[in-house]
């Protein structure tokens, strides 16, 4: 009888902004990644604006997701 191959752990966590890392808030319910450039090249994204998704939310797609 075969034995049965241990499987990889994978990460299950749900990659979105409000569960990275590099979400800092920036007051009265901004919130920018410090990690990407904002659409209109501004050095950081603004991601939510009145705790709101904003115009950059989740830009990177979740490849610069990182674990709070």
């Amino acid at each position: 009888m075969k034995k049965k191959r241990p499987q990889p752990q994978q990460d299950k966590r749900y990659k979105c902004c409000e569960t990275c890392g590099n979400m800092q808030p920036i007051g009265e319910g901004d919130h920018i990644c410090d990690a990407c450039c904002g659409h209109d090249g501004s050095p950081c994204a603004l991601i939510l604006k009145d705790y709101t998704p904003a115009d950059d939310y989740f830009i990177c797609q979740g490849e610069r997701w990182t674990p709070q």
